[in-house]
């Protein structure tokens, strides 16, 4: 018995090793495969910030505005020039004897009351997705791509923008530059091709770069990061070690406060799993699913 536990664990082992590398014979090969078939997803909610934003738009998250429009949620002591007549007069009137009042009430500098209004806004939801050929074993880009157009599709519905990055081979590329138009999105992904090595430090990266670009033009962007892939790291950058790319990079991006980052994995379960994509949303401080919780009735973010 332990000499068949032992060969089953070497088998494990070798096992692990080769898939890490290379998932199916012709994975080199470059294919595209189709989009599945799409699917109602659960609104996707998120906390709400601290930011005190000028100007706001869409409809997935509520936001604190330092616009007149917007709904009246409570008052606050700071002069934004919006005065909260209800919250200025309920201030007022406990003094309105002392102060001696007699028609008119009497209003101080001290009673007056300002407004804070509350809006909802949108996010960019910036797709990073593995093309690798370890996506194209058991069809696995098949259901990535379903999953992503389903999420195109709420995205569109909720006024976000989206943005999409590839990575296969050695290389990284921005396919989809930020857009609000779900036709072009859908266009772009249903060409995403798969082959080729996971180099994933190498997608992180030009996330971080659009992430930063992003934050630069616009200081108030939420933005969603969302990594599609199996986690199967085997192509640095530099030439050294993939996962020490990976984490270091991943750093970068944990501490961009505006960006909130959500793993799907798409490996499927099983005697050689290796959980990589897991480990990677350790790293980033993200929020782990496997990709057919995407289906299920879930908030990705409390409200």
């Amino acid at each position: 018995m332990n000499e068949s536990r032992e060969k089953n664990r070497s088998m494990h082992t070798r096992a692990r090793k080769d898939n890490i590398d290379d998932v199916s014979g012709d994975a080199d090969i470059e294919r595209i495969f189709p989009v599945g078939s799409p699917f109602k997803i659960k609104r996707l909610l998120f906390a709400k910030d601290r930011i005190l934003r000028s100007a706001s738009s869409g409809r997935r998250t509520k936001t604190s505005t330092k616009e007149r429009s917007g709904r009246y949620v409570r008052y606050i002591l700071k002069n934004n020039n919006d005065i909260a007549v209800d919250a200025t007069i309920r201030a007022a009137a406990p003094y309105q004897r002392r102060r001696g009042r007699v028609e008119q009430l009497i209003i101080k500098d001290e009673d007056i009351r300002f407004k804070q209004r509350e809006k909802r806004m949108g996010h960019l939801f910036l797709f990073l997705v593995d093309g690798s050929g370890s996506m194209a074993a058991q069809r696995r880009i098949v259901e990535a791509k379903a999953a992503i157009q389903s999420l195109l599709m709420d995205c569109y519905q909720r006024r976000d923008r989206v943005s999409m990055i590839l990575f296969r081979k050695d290389r990284a590329e921005v396919v989809l530059p930020p857009t609000s138009s779900l036709e072009i999105a859908s266009q772009k992904l249903k060409k995403l091709p798969t082959g080729g090595a996971t180099p994933l430090s190498a997608g992180l990266f030009e996330a971080y770069k659009l992430v930063r670009q992003s934050i630069l033009r616009d200081k108030e962007l939420r933005i969603v990061l969302f990594i599609i892939t199996d986690g199967r790291a085997n192509k640095a950058i530099k030439g050294g070690s993939p996962w020490e790319e990976v984490k270091n990079i991943a750093y970068g991006i944990s501490s961009i406060p505006q960006v909130e980052s959500i793993v799907v994995d798409t490996e499927p379960d099983g005697f050689l799993s290796m959980k990589l994509a897991k480990e990677l949303a350790t790293l980033l401080c993200a929020r782990y699913l496997r990709i057919e919780e995407l289906k299920q009735e879930i908030a990705l973010f409390s409200v």
